[in-house]
């Protein structure tokens, strides 16, 4: 009798450990499945896609749209992403530069700089000088210091920004330093509507109208056509010194009509427009038909 207890106590003592065990498996495998949700919710999101469609809206030169997709990448919350969200925050950086808001990106770089995140310091360093030298001639309208920052650009290496000094002497009126500095582009990258109408502009300007004809015609037939608008302009100004009213007023008419807020076309039309639409009726024609007399 008393071994038959004992193998019912000792049966009964295996149960509860048997069960003991089953509880905790359970516990262990619901705090697994807990666990495992949580990390799939946390490391999951639709960042990695945001981040795709940012870059390929970047690629296509559609910058604002960018930098909305890739903002919205960065607000995405996921673990084990932050070396994402840096790479996100230069293209950011980038995109911003390159649509033209220096000073922003200006802001955007030294960010990133002083934060430490990006571990390639020296293209930080240049962005923020090429960024800085662009506030300086763009927004400050400080063409000198602008000048002598891209110097010290162009002397480590890049001669594209020739162009941006040549517009710079321009603006100070230093023919010679403009006329090196575009050549300078020209050697290495060729002749566009941009440098076309900074020289054309230029040489109007002073007078020399053969020389800004020149120029207008070497854009014309450059290939490129984004600032055409511009060499328009300054044919427009030679062709009404040449008197030749009816012509320049036909081509500032189409330029004022594209670009109505452009106020040097405004004034040029402005002026054609009186030069060309003259109003023949007598100046006292009114006080004659109705008979007004300066003695009443």
């Amino acid at each position: 009798m008393s071994e038959v207890s004992n193998n019912t106590r000792r049966s009964s003592r295996k149960k509860e450990r048997m069960k003991k065990i089953a509880i905790t498996g359970l516990i262990i495998s619901v705090i697994s499945i807990i666990a495992t949700i949580i990390v799939i919710i946390n490391c999951t999101s639709y960042k990695e896609e945001l981040r795709e469609q940012g870059i390929a809206e970047f690629n296509s030169g559609n910058y604002e749209k960018a930098e909305q997709l890739l903002q919205e990448s960065i607000d995405e919350k996921q673990w084990f992403s932050k070396s994402m969200d840096i790479d996100s925050k230069v293209y950011i950086a980038e995109s911003t530069l390159k649509r033209g808001d220096y000073a922003k990106a200006l802001t955007l770089y030294n960010e990133l700089l002083n934060s430490n995140e990006y571990s390639n310091k020296e293209f930080l360093k240049d962005r923020i000088e090429f960024a800085d030298a662009m506030d300086t001639f763009i927004n400050q309208k400080d063409y000198s210091s602008a000048a002598a920052k891209l110097e010290k650009l162009i002397e480590k290496g890049d001669s594209s920004l020739n162009i941006y000094l040549g517009a710079c002497y321009a603006n100070n009126g230093d023919g010679d330093k403009m006329q090196a500095a575009f050549d300078n582009y020209i050697n290495d990258y060729g002749m566009n509507t941009y440098v076309a109408s900074q020289l054309a502009s230029y040489y109007v300007g002073i007078g020399d109208d053969a020389k800004a004809s020149e120029y207008i015609q070497q854009g014309v037939y450059s290939g490129d056509d984004k600032y055409m608008y511009l060499l328009e302009y300054n044919k427009a100004v030679i062709l009404e010194r040449q008197k030749n009213y009816a012509e320049a007023y036909k081509i500032i008419s189409e330029l004022h009509l594209a670009y109505p807020d452009n106020i040097d076309f405004e004034k040029e039309y402005d002026f054609l427009n009186s030069r060309v639409n003259i109003d023949e009726t007598p100046v006292n024609a009114g006080e004659e038909k109705h008979g007004w007399d300066e003695d009443e």
